[in-house]
């Protein structure tokens, strides 16, 4: 029985690593400017009938809190005027493209707050049906850091 949780459980872990991609460049190589790119052309698609995923670009130095990770997403979220009752109803029913931009500037926060290491729990991204991309300069993050 216990077996078959921790197999479970990881079977989870790997689904949640596909859903996330780590764009990683130096400083200035224009990580925050094709995001922004990026999330103008998802949202083309998505109006155009092409795609189910609504793209929302994320400045986590901006909505990163760190007695307050879980709520990174809905915070983002308040701020684009979707309220908590609106996100309620949306996270149910709705695919997003999280665009969390800025890692590397959060990074030394969110690693001294250390009482978990997976980022898809941290900030509570299981409670979406959302595809990840988190940008962060190049030399931020190792190999390890980037399985978890």
């Amino acid at each position: 029985m216990i077996e078959e949780k921790e197999k479970e459980k990881e079977e989870k872990k790997t689904e949640q690593q596909q859903q996330v991609i780590v764009l990683q460049g130096k400083s200035g190589a224009g990580k925050s400017l094709f995001c922004r790119h990026l999330e103008e052309a998802l949202w083309e698609t998505y109006v155009n009938g092409s795609t189910t995923f609504i793209p929302v670009y994320i400045s986590l130095p901006k909505y990163y809190n760190e007695l307050n990770e879980k709520q990174v997403i809905s915070q983002a979220l308040q701020m684009k005027n979707i309220n908590k009752e609106m996100m309620d109803v949306i996270r149910e029913n709705i695919s997003f493209v999280f665009i969390l931009d800025g890692f590397d500037e959060i990074f030394d926060r969110y690693d001294k707050n250390n009482n978990e290491r997976y980022f898809y729990d941290r900030f509570n991204l299981n409670e979406w049906n959302a595809k990840i991309i988190v940008t962060c300069r190049s030399h931020v993050l190792n190999d390890e850091d980037i399985q978890h």
